[in-house]
């Protein structure tokens, strides 16, 4: 990776993310100059998908599993854009509502929990 441009592309990519600099690094890696149009195409998917909340997380799992075109990485990103969050509520009763406690109850009283454990 030696020259400019291949650097100017991991900063590039570093500017979006740890996990898009990481991807970028192992696509210029085995030949900075050949694959420099990859990387860059990688940089404009990612450029795209910038507002996806687990954005580095895919593109490092990209990197993991070797990837190494724009079009993997974009499957890549439009499958995990397509994922559905399952907002799951469990519906309580009265008596289940009154066994119930906010944690910050716990951590001001952590000492005097701790305290009523110990062992004689």
């Amino acid at each position: 990776m030696q020259g400019q441009y291949p650097q100017y592309l991991i900063s590039q990519a570093a500017a979006y993310g740890p996990g898009t600099k990481r991807l970028v690094e192992s696509v210029v890696g085995p030949h900075a100059f050949l694959n420099a149009r990859r990387a860059l195409g990688i940089i404009d998917v990612v450029r795209k998908y910038r507002d996806l909340t687990l954005l580095q997380d895919v593109c490092a799992k990209a990197a993991d599993r070797k990837i190494t075109t724009p079009k993997q990485l974009k499957i890549m990103l439009e499958d995990e854009q397509n994922q559905h969050v399952l907002d799951f509520v469990v519906p309580r009763s009265s008596s289940g509502e009154a066994m119930v406690r906010d944690v910050k109850e716990f951590q001001t009283n952590r000492e005097w929990f701790w305290n009523t454990l110990a062992w004689p």
